[in-house]
């Protein structure tokens, strides 16, 4: 079922690449993306069955010229900016057009990481991309120190005074 590849160290690209990957030059990854058919006018996201289509035509370029599809692949293709494709995204989460959108960011963020599995996408390179890709990925953690419980944590105003009254002793 699984054939091992064999992995080749190169200077320039990831230390986990495998043999079979074809690189391509900023010329000729240029020329395929000048090339990329363009939607006829700027996409209406209003419309879910025009999405769909320039969606498919997106990914179908991207299947035959082998290249990684991207938010920014997609909008160029559908002549809208990145920051219209997230305002939508965010203020229009719940129709149809922002599910697809949704759908086609998550495949792009899966082809990504299948690409690093399998060498074409340096870890560098995976990191940078899903942490700009708008979904909430993040390369840092924050650790909150645990609160130690004590006798007064969990009293409201009124209890904390009483028990502090009542702890007064006496003067006799």
């Amino acid at each position: 079922m699984g054939e091992s590849k064999e992995v080749i160290r190169r200077e320039a690209y990831s230390p986990r690449q495998t043999a079979d990957i074809r690189r391509m030059g900023a010329g000729e990854l240029v020329g395929i993306f000048r090339d990329m058919p363009r939607h006829p006018a700027r996409l209406n996201l209003t419309n879910p069955e025009e999405t769909q289509r320039a969606v498919d035509e997106y990914l179908d370029f991207c299947a035959v010229h082998e290249v990684f599809p991207s938010v920014e692949g997609l909008c160029t293709h559908a002549h809208i900016s990145r920051e219209w494709f997230y305002r939508f995204l965010r203020e229009n989460a719940r129709t149809k057009t922002g599910e697809l959108l949704e759908d086609f960011r998550n495949l792009c963020i899966a082809v990504k990481i299948s690409g690093n599995e399998r060498g074409c996408i340096s870890d560098a390179s995976l990191i940078f991309q899903l942490k700009n890709i708008g979904a909430g990925f993040a390369d840092k953690i924050e650790l909150m120190p645990p609160s130690p419980e004590g006798p007064w944590d969990n009293l409201n105003a009124e209890e904390a005074r009483r028990r502090m009254m009542e702890s007064i002793p006496d003067e006799e």
